[in-house]
């Protein structure tokens, strides 16, 4: 699939992402942020950004590394930009819908559970897994029955885009059998 502008614009609406809907320069969030939240989003083709569509503020709370390195390499920085909102061109679109996750290919490895063949994507789980626990004080818990799903289910927040956390609940089990809590 040949991925451009409008469609990776209407692939984020579809999945339900935040739109600006003014009448200039309208927008989409990257992940599903909320309002407050935003730090990354997408101008459409018709925007007076047209040059370097993609904004991303690294500078907000809500800002995830992870989530802007699967990105990243299909971007180009073509300025600094005011309050912190870098402003990035679009090297190559279908890279970027694929970091997005937009790609049907890797849609699919997410609907077979395929945590071993993607190998980025498991160290992400598993980061973010760890990560969690301990931000809540439940490593222990993870440790003894490696409850990803209520970890997941109560981190609902902008670092993490709601299709990961479905995701990550969904293929719990396989996580649980391939997570080792570090010490």
């Amino acid at each position: 699939m040949g991925w451009n502008s409008k469609s990776v614009y209407e692939a984020l609406l579809k999945n339900g992402n935040y739109e600006k809907r003014g009448a200039n320069d309208k927008y989409v969030s990257l992940d599903r942020q909320a309002l407050r939240s935003l730090n990354s989003i997408l101008y459409r083709d018709d925007s007076q950004y047209w040059k370097a569509p993609v904004h991303i503020n690294k500078g907000r709370d809500s800002f995830s590394e992870a989530f802007f390195r699967r990105i990243e390499p299909a971007l180009d920085l073509r300025s600094a930009g005011s309050h912190n909102w870098g402003q990035y061109s679009i090297r190559d679109w279908d890279a970027f819908a694929k970091g997005l996750g937009l790609d049907t290919d890797l849609r699919s490895q997410h609907d077979k559970g395929g945590l071993k063949e993607n190998a980025l994507m498991y160290t992400e789980v598993r980061t973010a897994c760890i990560a969690c626990f301990q931000k809540i004080g439940r490593a222990s818990e993870f440790t003894r029955s490696g409850n990803i799903i209520g970890c997941m289910k109560g981190k609902m927040s902008a670092d993490w885009p709601q299709d990961w956390i479905d995701w990550v609940v969904k293929n719990a089990g396989q996580i649980v059998k391939g997570i080792e809590i570090e010490k």
